[in-house]
């Protein structure tokens, strides 16, 4: 297993906008977000509002959640494209908090 995210792995603005999303669950903090893809592969894209006050934490949010789909690819069905669209900061940003909620919000154990 590659634990890389290489250019072809990730949305880009067209792909993203061209696809038709279906809501596949929800957490406090995340939602997401899945549509099929006419590729091979899975993509996946992050989207964070704004709202959330400062750069810094944007950026640091972002990065999480890419390196959970970096490192847990195998969790992700192929020809898909995913899109993880982050509401609200978590209290905490850590990692074990953020892949533990990611993980329950891909294996579906959460609300849909």
């Amino acid at each position: 297993m590659e634990f890389t995210l290489s250019k072809s792995e990730r949305l880009g603005r067209k792909e993203f906008r061209r696809a038709q999303w279906k809501k596949r669950g929800s957490t406090p903090h995340f939602l997401l977000f899945k549509s099929r893809n006419e590729d091979s592969g899975k993509r996946f894209g992050v989207v964070i509002q704004r709202t959330i006050k400062g750069a810094v934490v944007r950026n640091r949010i972002r990065r999480s959640v890419k390196e959970f789909f970096r490192l847990n690819k195998d969790l992700f069905q192929d020809c898909h494209d995913y899109s993880v669209r982050v509401v609200r900061k978590p209290e905490r940003i850590c990692w074990d908090l953020i892949s533990a909620e990611l993980r329950a919000l891909v294996a579906g154990t959460v609300k849909q």
